[in-house]
C-alpha cells in the first residue's frame, strides 16, 4: 500500500481549492445567473487572505486571469 506524499497532499488540496475559487468566478455572474448569482462581496471576503500575491490584486479581481490560491 503506498501513501501520497506531503507534496502530493499540497498539491491535491490546492488544485482542489482553486476549482472551487474558479467556481465561486464563474458564479457571480449576474448575466449568466440572474438572481441566483453570489454576491461579488461574499465571494471576495470568502477568499480574503488565501491569494497568491493578494496584495497586487486589484480591489475587485474576480475578473482578473491568473489569480490562484497560494495558502
Amino acid at each position: 500500500e503506498s501513501w501520497h506524499t506531503k507534496d502530493e497532499i499540497w498539491n491535491l488540496w490546492i488544485n482542489a481549492m482553486n476549482k472551487r475559487l474558479t467556481i465561486d468566478r464563474v458564479l457571480v455572474n449576474k448575466r449568466r445567473y440572474d438572481s441566483r448569482a453570489l454576491k461579488k462581496a461574499v465571494v471576495l471576503s470568502t477568499w480574503r487572505g488565501t491569494l497568491l500575491n493578494e496584495k497586487a490584486l486589484p480591489e475587485d479581481w474576480l475578473d482578473q486571469n491568473g489569480v490562484l490560491v497560494g495558502m
